[in-house]
């Protein structure tokens, strides 16, 4: 799975996940996080063209690595900025968002072409 670490959110967005995120039991909340997000988006491109992961993610170019982990950055700014960051008490799942029309044409190229 390709991931993005909490520096370079912050060089995409300016802010800290450790300060930003709700404050809970886990010490590596930025890290569960950012874990969380990276299996949206790769779960999301598995749907929709299992053939790209085929060979696994060696194969992939840069081009496509960096699509990806831009789709994860932005994805998990959407959560944020939309605070769906937490767990929902009644159903003890994560409460979940559609992925923006901003981050499906970051990966359109690669879902559709396999650029």
């Amino acid at each position: 799975m390709i991931t993005f670490t909490e520096q370079e959110y912050f060089e995409f967005s300016g802010e800290s996940l450790s300060t930003i995120l709700p404050k809970t039991p886990h010490s590596d909340q930025a890290e569960v996080f950012i874990n969380f997000v990276c299996k949206e988006i790769d779960r999301y491109i598995k749907r929709r063209n299992v053939r790209l992961f085929r060979n696994g993610y060696e194969d992939l170019s840069d081009f496509q690595e960096e699509a990806i982990k831009e789709a994860c950055l932005t994805h998990a700014m959407d959560r944020l900025m939309t605070g769906k960051t937490y767990y929902d008490e009644t159903t003890k799942l994560p409460k979940t968002i559609p992925l923006s029309e901003t981050v499906r044409d970051i990966l359109t190229p690669l879902i559709y072409r396999g650029v």
